[in-house]
C-alpha cells in the first residue's frame, strides 16, 4: 500500500503555496472513464494518459510521451489529514485535461503495470477543470495545463529555499519575466507572492541579530524600579512584517527568573492572536518586533527600533501589580524619533547592549522599560520554515497534529 503520510494542509486551504514537497510528483493528464481496484480493497483508481510527468519518483516511471496511468483519489478530514475518498471513483470528468499533484507509487506498487498516483485532496487537482473551484479563483482568467505545469515545474522544494532562499526562487522570477500577461493568470499570483514571502521569511529567520541574547527589564518610575523581569531573545529574526517590507518581528521569551526555563519561540510572532490566547503559564511567549536595519540613535549609540508586546508581557505576569498593568504609552510610535516602534536596542560605544521602551501603568503612571543584556544565550534555533506544512501551505493542522495515515 502507498505511504499515504502527506500534509493535507494544500487541501484544507490554499491548495497552491510557495514551495512543493520534495516527495511530489505533478503532471498533466487526460482522464478517460474506466475505473481499476487497487490493493487496498474497496479502493479504487480512473486510468488517465498521463503525458508530461515531473517531481519526486519519476526516474523510475520511464513514462514516454504518452502513458497509460492511475490516478487514486484521497479527501481530507477536518484536520486536513488524508483519508479515503468518498465520491466518486470516476472522480475526474472523462475526457478532460488538467494538471494535477500526488505521489507517485513505487513500481511493486504500481496496478496491472501502470504508473499509479495517490492524488491528496483530489477535489482541488485536475486544473482548470477540476473537482472543485477555488474561491480565489472566481472571475479569474486561468492558466492552461501546460502553462501551470511550467510555472509549478520551476518552483522550488522545501529544501532548497532552506539552502538559498533567494536563488531558490530565481527561476520564478524568470517565468514571470517571460510569461508576460499569463503570470496575472490564476494561480501564478497566489503562487509567485506565496514563494517570495517564504524566501524573505527563510531569509530573516537565518540572519542573526546583533543585540540577541538575555536581559535584565526594569519597570523605571522616578528613579524607582518598581518591578523587574528576564528577557531572552531568539538568536534570528522570526517572521517579517510582510513581504514588500524590510521590517520584521522578533520573538522573545519572559521569566520570572534568569535561571528559569525560557519557553521555545511561537511558530509566526506574527499572529498575535495566537499568542493572545497562550496557555496562562509564567513561561510565555511574548512578541517583539524591530526594524533589521541599524540606524544612529543619540550620539553614544548605535540601534534597532523595536516594540516589546506590553500586553503579553502582562498576560504573563498575571499576578504582579506592576507588570499585569503595562500598556502602551499613548501616542508614543508617533514621536519625531521612534519611527515605527516606540522602543529601541542599543549598542552603546563600550560594547554594553541595552533596551529602552516609554510604556504608562493602567492608572496612567508614566513608566520606561529599561534593560541591559547580561548573558549572550539565546532561545534555542528554529527551523526557518516552522509554520509551513511540508506542501509549502501554511500549517493548518494545529500544533502537535501529525499528517495521518489514509484510512
Amino acid at each position: 500500500m502507498a505511504d499515504a503520510r502527506v500534509s493535507g494542509a494544500q487541501s484544507c486551504g490554499q491548495p497552491y503555496s510557495g514551495f512543493r514537497s520534495a516527495h511530489e510528483s505533478y503532471f498533466v493528464a487526460t482522464a478517460i472513464a474506466d475505473t481499476v481496484p487497487t490493493a487496498e480493497g474497496g479502493v479504487f483508481g480512473q486510468v488517465a494518459d498521463i503525458e508530461r510527468l515531473g517531481g519526486s519518483g519519476t526516474d523510475d516511471a520511464q513514462v514516454d510521451n504518452v502513458s497509460r496511468g492511475l490516478l487514486v483519489p484521497w479527501g481530507f478530514d477536518a484536520q486536513c489529514r488524508p483519508i479515503r475518498w468518498s465520491g466518486s471513483w470516476q472522480w475526474s470528468n472523462p475526457g478532460s485535461r488538467g494538471f494535477y499533484r500526488g505521489r507517485l507509487r513505487s513500481r511493486r506498487d504500481w496496478v496491472d503495470g501502470r504508473p499509479t498516483i495517490d492524488v491528496y485532496g483530489a477535489a482541488w487537482e485536475g486544473f482548470p477543470a477540476s473537482p472543485w473551484s477555488h474561491p480565489m479563483a472566481a472571475g479569474m482568467p486561468k492558466l492552461s495545463a501546460d502553462e501551470l505545469y511550467d510555472l509549478y515545474d520551476r518552483l522550488p522544494t522545501r529544501e532548497e529555499v532552506v539552502d538559498r532562499p533567494y536563488g531558490a526562487v530565481s527561476a520564478l522570477v524568470e517565468w514571470r519575466r517571460e510569461a508576460g500577461v499569463v503570470a496575472d493568470r490564476y494561480p501564478a499570483p497566489t503562487i509567485l507572492e506565496a514563494a517570495f514571502e517564504v524566501a524573505e521569511v527563510v531569509r530573516v529567520r537565518q540572519e542573526p541579530i546583533p543585540f540577541a541574547g538575555t536581559y535584565r527589564i526594569g519597570v523605571e518610575s522616578g528613579g524607582d524600579t518598581l518591578a523587574s523581569f528576564w528577557l531572552r531573545t531568539g538568536e534570528s529574526g522570526a517572521a517579517p512584517w510582510s513581504p514588500a517590507r524590510t521590517v520584521g518581528q522578533r520573538e522573545v521569551s519572559a521569566s520570572p527568573a534568569p535561571s528559569g526555563a525560557v519557553a521555545a519561540p511561537a511558530s509566526l510572532a506574527s499572529r498575535m492572536d495566537a499568542l493572545e490566547n497562550a496557555a496562562p503559564a509564567c513561561e510565555r511567549k511574548t512578541a517583539l518586533g524591530g526594524s533589521e536595519t541599524a540606524t544612529t540613535i543619540g550620539e553614544n549609540a548605535h540601534g534597532w527600533r523595536a516594540e516589546l508586546s506590553l500586553s503579553l508581557v502582562a498576560s504573563c505576569f498575571p499576578d504582579d501589580e506592576v507588570l499585569s498593568e503595562l500598556t502602551r504609552a499613548p501616542g508614543s510610535p508617533d514621536s519625531d524619533d521612534s519611527g515605527p516602534f516606540p522602543g529601541a536596542f542599543l549598542r552603546e560605544n563600550d560594547g554594553r547592549f541595552s533596551f529602552r521602551q516609554p510604556a504608562v501603568l493602567s492608572d496612567g503612571t508614566e513608566v520606561e522599560l529599561v534593560g541591559e543584556r547580561i548573558d549572550v544565550r539565546t532561545l534555542p534555533a528554529v527551523d526557518p520554515l516552522e509554520g509551513w506544512a511540508e506542501d509549502g501551505a501554511p500549517d493548518q493542522r494545529g500544533e502537535g497534529a501529525e499528517p495521518g495515515q489514509a484510512n
